[in-house]
């Protein structure tokens, strides 16, 4: 199939030319669209409630202070050419802060993508703190200034 060009089609596979059962695996999508299937692979992780166990609430705003104290550097891989550059924390690192995945070696997507998710919410709730507090200052101080132009109204 890799020799196919665009536009050509598989007609049998491995001899089969009659009651193929396709099933998909994890990241691999199949999309029947009249007398064709269309089979493309999915970037991501599963993420279905139903395939999901010992679900629990998270603290946004605790995500969001450890990812700010978490070391974040520009690097290369060993085996990468020294023109080739990289930006993103240690395994250790995201291991010892966030306590996530099965090992200290592979930050996995799933994770650094909650982290980054989880941590837009806290700084969301941090900005929506700080607003509202700005907020109530404005109108103290609209008031006091209302106030005093009232006052200098009735002394003129």
């Amino acid at each position: 199939m890799a020799d196919l060009a665009p536009g050509q089609a598989v007609t049998r596979i491995n001899g089969l030319t009659d009651a193929v059962n396709l099933q998909a695996g994890q990241g691999i999508q199949l999309t029947p669209a009249g007398n064709t299937i269309v089979i493309s692979a999915i970037a991501g992780s599963g993420s279905d409630r139903n395939i999901k166990t010992d679900v629990a609430a998270i603290n946004p705003a605790d995500v969001l202070a450890r990812l700010a104290a978490l070391p974040v550097s520009s690097w290369r891989y060993t085996n990468e050419p020294s023109r080739v550059r990289h930006i993103g924390p240690m395994a250790q690192d995201f291991m010892q802060t966030f306590r996530l995945g099965d090992n200290d070696k592979i930050i996995g997507y799933v994770d650094e993508n909650g982290v980054a998710l989880a941590a837009i919410k806290g700084l969301n709730q941090k900005l929506e703190a700080k607003s509202d507090k700005l907020e109530a200052e404005n109108a103290e101080l609209k008031a006091r200034l209302e106030k005093l132009e009232q006052l200098f109204l009735e002394k003129k």
